[in-house]
């Protein structure tokens, strides 16, 4: 079973999604649109455009952040719709300068909501449970979750609400950053550890929140998955593991017979392994020696 959980914290004031409006209350401590979330087929060409944007930033982001050593693990994906909702509340040369960073100048800022909309529910749709194998669990378990948190006291526009609501089933928590940040700090990290089955319980760490804070927006990914042709854990031992600077490791390493699909490059190997119900899979692309 391998389960990744990764979760972006961005702290920002979100100028243009604020006004003098008179904010719509849905219940204690939300600020929320009437409209449910809508989720519907977007159509194919703004679903491979976004999704050609979804690669090109993750690309992009990858090559920033790689250049710092050690192991890195990130979700572009998350980073992505957390940026995106923000960028439903921007507006000018903040627009402008987002779109570029997202990959997404050009396109129908509703297209974009839309898609991101439709990839959502489409990962979700994979979440399933079948019968054991040998006692085995066999399911798949995946969530994106969205949220916004406020400065209590701000106002926002209707339309951005209506923005959320309908493409990201969100609202805005409003807590008390200024007078009661450690507060707001640990509401933030028990909303996160109930959407993600207590995997992420203490995301945002001591002190990164203070009075200055206006805005806190989360997104997670969560996946609980098993293969759809599990390892046997007695066929796992000790290999080794070439480093980049061609010195060794032992590491444990799994070991299986599988029919899988391979691809070969200049310089690379790869393998795709399914998950149960073999809609949902890890990519793993491996450099050759020294690489």
């Amino acid at each position: 079973m391998r389960r990744f959980a990764m979760l972006l914290v961005a702290l920002a004031v979100l100028v243009a999604a604020c006004s003098d409006d008179t904010p719509r209350a849905s219940g204690p401590g939300l600020v929320a649109s009437e409209l449910n979330r809508e989720v519907s087929a977007a159509p194919d060409a703004d679903l491979a455009a976004v999704s050609a944007a979804e690669q090109a930033f993750a690309v992009q982001l990858y090559r920033v952040l790689a250049t710092d050593e050690g192991n890195l693990v990130f979700s572009p994906l998350s980073i992505h719709l957390a940026l995106a909702m923000t960028l439903g509340g921007a507006g000018g040369e903040t627009a402008t300068e987002m779109e570029a960073a997202l990959q997404v100048a050009g396109l129908d800022p509703e297209a974009l909501h839309a898609a991101l909309n439709a990839f959502d529910a489409a990962l979700e749709s994979r979440n399933r449970t079948e019968p054991p194998i040998d006692d085995r669990e066999q399911r798949v378990q995946v969530s994106v979750v969205n949220s916004l948190w406020g400065q209590e006291g701000f106002a926002f526009v209707d339309a951005y609400l209506d923005l959320l609501a309908r493409n990201y089933g969100a609202g805005i928590r409003v807590v008390d950053f200024e007078q009661a940040a450690e507060e707001a700090r640990l509401a933030i990290n028990e909303w996160v550890a109930q959407q993600t089955n207590d995997r992420i319980t203490d995301l945002i760490p001591e002190g990164a929140i203070d009075s200055l804070t206006r805005l806190v927006l989360v997104n997670a990914v969560y996946l609980d998955a098993t293969w759809a042709r599990p390892f046997d854990p007695e066929a796992t031992f000790d290999a080794p593991f070439s480093l980049l600077d061609a010195t060794e490791v032992a590491v444990a390493t799994m070991h299986a017979s599988l029919s899988a699909r391979y691809g070969r490059g200049d310089g690379w190997q790869a393998i795709d392994l399914p998950y149960t119900g073999d809609e949902l899979s890890m990519l793993i692309v491996v450099p050759d020696e020294g690489r």
